[in-house]
């Protein structure tokens, strides 16, 4: 705020005394010699000021495109847990979220069943499953799941879709599905729920 106020005073300074030196009337010949120096003193003056204008501008922008930065980085990082817009859940915990990844969880309070529905390996969404949610590898969550596969705990491993719009279309006929995506867009047969009571966006949301 201080260093926005300071760039403005500064170009008002600089507009006003442009203005100023534009509208005085042309000396006569006999004025311009005595007037000399004042005038060489005027531009000097304003050559200072436009210069001085130019460094705190750049200065501002130095400073200010780092957090520009940041605070884009955490707009588009975190990802969202998205379920079908007939699933009854608005919140979920994010040791609830690990056991439905890890296949602990088979199915909703509403007795539906729990359709994991993942990304493709290095997609961000993936990442940030594997790390915060799993904590495994890539490598260590395969062989998990065709552990559970083998040992007949469960029928198949996660489903994988490459395309968010086709995963949020699939999303939305299965009532019991749950996904993660970067960035949501609003169809109306999905929702985004919120982790440990935390929307994505807020400082302390867990998926980034």
């Amino acid at each position: 705020m201080r260093r926005g106020r300071a760039v403005l005073q500064l170009k008002r300074v600089c507009s006003i005394e442009s203005a100023i030196w534009l509208l005085q009337p042309p000396l006569r010949a006999s004025e311009r010699h005595g007037q000399s120096v004042v005038v060489g003193g005027n531009l000097r003056r304003r050559f200072c000021l436009c210069v001085a204008f130019v460094f705190v501008a750049g200065l501002a922008f130095r400073i200010s495109a780092p957090e520009l930065r940041a605070q884009e980085t955490q707009a588009t990082s975190d990802i969202a847990v998205v379920v079908s817009a007939d699933n009854p859940m608005n919140d979920i915990s994010l040791a609830t979220l690990r056991k439905v990844v890890l296949g602990d969880l088979t199915s909703w309070k509403n007795h539906a069943n729990v359709v994991l529905i993942l990304r493709p390996e290095g997609s961000p969404e993936r990442d940030a499953v594997m790390r915060v949610v799993a904590q495994m590898t890539d490598s260590q969550f395969k062989q998990y799941w065709m552990g559970k596969v083998f040992r007949g705990e469960a029928t198949t491993e996660p489903l994988t879709v490459a395309s968010k719009g086709v995963m949020l279309e699939y999303l939305g006929g299965r009532e019991g599905g749950i996904a993660f995506i970067e960035d949501p867009k609003m169809f109306p047969h999905i929702k985004v729920v919120t982790v440990n009571g935390l929307k994505p966006g807020e400082s302390k949301y867990p998926l980034r």
